[in-house]
């Protein structure tokens, strides 16, 4: 009787291999960084065409600025 029960017990078991939940956890985590960073940069985007004040070139000195802030000289 223990048999039968014992191969009731093991035909119930799964024999596929579950997932790990962290896994999709980590991959929706990202996709949803990725959807606040482009959500981001697309509100900066729009606020900087509403903005008149603001040239439309960076001037000289900004791109002096910039090449010395990451080419380091």
């Amino acid at each position: 009787m223990m048999r039968e029960a014992r191969a009731a017990l093991e035909s119930l078991r799964p024999t596929h291999k579950v997932r790990d939940p962290s896994r999709l956890i980590n991959v929706f985590s990202t996709f949803l960084d990725s959807l606040i960073f482009l959500l981001l940069f697309l509100s900066l985007e729009a606020l900087y065409s509403e903005l008149p004040w603001l040239p439309p070139e960076p001037s000289a000195f900004s791109l002096h600025f910039s090449s010395l802030l990451f080419n380091g000289r």
